[in-house]
């Protein structure tokens, strides 16, 4: 595969991934961490840069989220990869494109034709992406020639833009930020979804590199671990950009209530009246870009899981149900997401990492114990944060890491000696 189309996979990958989240989350994380802002942001990109990457390459290794599931056990398998795409897809992710977007052209409405314009604002939102994602194989030509060029182009100029009004102060941190910065930001990682969008996104990406005429399963994982790293570089410039936006916004606007708002308002300081043209062509391509990905994702999945229906069929579905869920509001569609992301984010950390590694090749019960363990864990920290505080931990450190480790190592031993043992 030449160059030139290297690139347009590292873009085609990028863009799945860049979404609602991915522009929110760094301008927000970069008003509050104030003086804690670079170890806020590296936390920030372990969990939304390197665990989608990595990801990406887990699902390659082990040829989907079905088989990467099974290494835990049949009942894991049947219940976690439908959960990662109802989460993904149609219950949080995908509505929230449509949310998010509707959020930057709103400003204006008054109350009363909010609510239908947001209606008439979802139908054609979903109904255009689901036109481009009935040919999930041609998204590199769709996304990777087009949409993602222009959406880089556009966080360049309001980058560019924020250098007009640059301003050297650094704004107080808030108490969120004051101890341990690092792992918050690596919490705000969750939110952007990105890591369990990768078990989704894999498939879809191979998609495109078989189309491209790479259908040897070897050399199209090594093409998509080529498209990983390209996507890497993309994401750490795009993010460092949109933080440092954020930074700049943020001595402006100190008590914006989200990334999102903050943006809105330091655009249209910035340019006017073309502000606010400026990031809705923004928030609108980002959306729409992942809302495309996770359509033709989660279609593909479910049509060659449960049939019944044609890849067409599911694709409405899928695009009915987001569109509706869509108009609950981002406020409510975030307050939802977080514990359920909290939930399930340790799982997927586990399963990602740990099989790529060859050492854990074939000690599925090391995966196995650290990804049980890590579910009553993660939901202490969900539903009971006050036994969570009471644990001698650093501010903001995971609760289930620990165990799982000890688990994960403990699994490791036993595997070791039952394979001994056969052996003997």
């Amino acid at each position: 595969m030449n160059t030139k189309l290297r690139i347009l996979l590292s873009l085609t990958c990028f863009s799945l991934f860049f979404g609602a989240g991915n522009l929110i989350f760094p301008p927000f994380l970069a008003l509050e961490s104030g003086d804690n802002f670079l170890p806020a942001l590296l936390g920030f990109y372990v969990t939304a840069i390197g665990l989608p990457l990595l990801g990406l390459l887990a699902i390659g290794r082990n040829d989907g989220i079905d088989n990467l599931s099974r290494r835990v056990s049949p009942v894991f398998a049947l219940i976690f990869p439908i959960v990662i795409y109802l989460a993904i897809g149609p219950a949080l992710a995908i509505p929230r494109t449509a949310s998010t977007s509707f959020e930057m052209i709103s400003g204006f409405m008054s109350e009363t034709r909010r609510g239908l314009a947001q209606a008439l604002y979802s139908i054609v939102f979903f109904l255009a992406a689901a036109a481009v994602a009935m040919k999930p194989e041609k998204l590199t030509k769709t996304l990777g020639r087009f949409l993602c060029p222009a959406i880089i182009i556009l966080i360049i100029a309001l980058f560019i833009g924020s250098l007009t009004v640059f301003d050297t102060r650094i704004d107080a941190t808030s108490a969120k930020y004051e101890n341990g910065a690092f792992f918050i930001g690596f919490l705000e990682g969750y939110q952007t979804m990105d890591a369990i969008a990768a078990l989704v996104f894999g498939m879809v990406i191979m998609l495109n590199i078989n189309a491209l005429g790479i259908t040897d399963h070897g050399k199209a994982i090594k093409e998509e671990s080529i498209a990983a790293g390209g996507a890497g570089i993309i994401f750490v410039t795009v993010y460092t950009l949109i933080a440092l936006v954020g930074r700049v916004a943020g001595h402006y606007f100190p008590d914006a209530g989200n990334g999102a708002g903050l943006l809105a308002d330091f655009t249209a300081m910035v340019f006017g009246p073309l502000g606010s043209v400026l990031i809705s062509a923004i928030f609108i391509i980002a959306c729409f870009n992942t809302c495309v990905g996770l359509l033709a994702s989660c279609a593909e999945y479910f049509m060659n899981r449960f049939g019944r229906l044609s890849y067409g069929g599911w694709l409405l579905v899928f695009t009915a149900v987001s569109a509706l869920i869509s108009n609950l509001g981002l406020n409510q569609i975030i307050s939802i997401s977080a514990p359920l992301l909290s939930l399930v984010y340790p799982s997927a950390i586990i399963l990602i990492i740990a099989s790529l590694f060859k050492a854990l090749d074939g000690k599925d019960r090391a995966i196995k114990y650290a990804v049980y363990t890590s579910l009553p864990f993660s939901a202490v920290e969900v539903f009971a944060p006050g036994l969570r505080s009471a644990v001698p931990l650093p501010h903001a450190f995971p609760l289930w890491i620990i165990p799982s480790l000890i688990a994960l190592a403990a699994g490791a031993v036993v595997e070791i000696k039952a394979q001994s043992a056969k052996g003997l």
